[in-house]
């Protein structure tokens, strides 16, 4: 005969399994929708340099503004090579900004994130020095 904690200790193990399976079953399905997710991204990356000297500009500021909108979705800022990457950006046009102090600001448009277009590069991105004569 069955002693009744052993039998209860069996219908607890059995719970417990079926938590832990249902658990894993849940993590998967979370962890395909997350990649499904993430693939309807895309990469915008270039280099920022100075036209005259042809060096790299560090800091220089990148944003990245929707054209439907107006409004500004994210940005960045060039490391010291010049380099800059912008993740996770939602398909769709956009005009792209690259500003940097003492400098004149170039302004890409219709800049096309899309699936078959997921990673776009600009290339090297030269800025003129802005010549101001200041009046006293």
């Amino acid at each position: 005969m069955d002693h009744p904690l052993k039998r209860s200790f069996k219908r607890m193990k059995s719970r417990h399994n079926k938590s832990i399976i249902f658990i894993i079953i849940l993590h998967f399905f979370l962890c395909i929708i997350v990649s499904a997710q993430s693939k309807l991204n895309g990469t915008l990356s270039g280099k920022v340099f100075d036209k005259s000297t042809n060096q790299p500009l560090e800091y220089a500021t990148i944003s990245l503004i929707s054209k439907q909108s107006g409004k500004t979705i994210t940005g960045t800022v060039s490391d010291a090579k010049g380099v800059f990457v912008i993740s996770n950006i939602a398909f769709d046009t956009y005009q792209v900004n690259i500003e940097f102090i003492g400098y004149e600001k170039v302004t890409l448009d219709n800049v096309n994130i899309k699936s078959d277009r997921r990673s776009v590069s600009l290339g090297t991105i030269s800025l003129l020095l802005q010549h101001r004569i200041l009046k006293v």
